[in-house]
């Protein structure tokens, strides 16, 4: 039996899909270093303050850290492993496979690292939970504290 031919792909197909992964590399690593340097007290969409941005990319990273920390805190920074990985192997012209279950298993696992980030910031003396909001719902749903 004779094998299928795969269909070429064009050459703008190709270069629009390595810029999108250069593009998610780029922004999932500016990420990492947001949420590391966030302050509870940078100027962002829901604090109003004169002081300069304490993040270490100023206030673009003050604005993303406090879209993504306060939701589910540093459960976010793990899991941007993935985009990283799914980035640069459009980068290098392969193909992802699964693409529907690694962004439900993506979420679904930040969502289940939250509590735990909640629980283990319990411990650690800091300004904010490690969970987030997230997290500190459903871990007093799953212990009743």
């Amino acid at each position: 039996m004779a094998r299928k031919k795969k269909k070429e792909k064009s050459l703008f197909s190709r270069v629009s899909w390595r810029v999108w992964g250069a593009v998610v590399v780029v922004f999932s690593l500016l990420l990492v270093i947001s949420c590391l340097s966030y302050d509870v007290n940078d100027p962002s969409y829901h604090v109003v303050t004169s002081r300069k941005a304490q993040n270490i990319l100023g206030y673009f990273g003050a604005f993303w850290a406090s879209i993504f920390v306060p939701v589910v805190g540093f459960a976010i920074v793990p899991f941007l492993i993935a985009p990283i990985v799914w980035g640069y192997n459009k980068i290098r012209g392969r193909d992802v496979l699964f693409v529907y279950p690694r962004i439900f298993a993506f979420v679904l696992g930040m969502v289940f690292l939250a509590p735990v980030m909640s629980f283990v910031s319990r411990f650690v003396p800091t300004v904010f939970d490690w969970g987030g909001f997230v997290g500190v719902i459903l871990l007093r749903k799953s212990i009743g504290a």
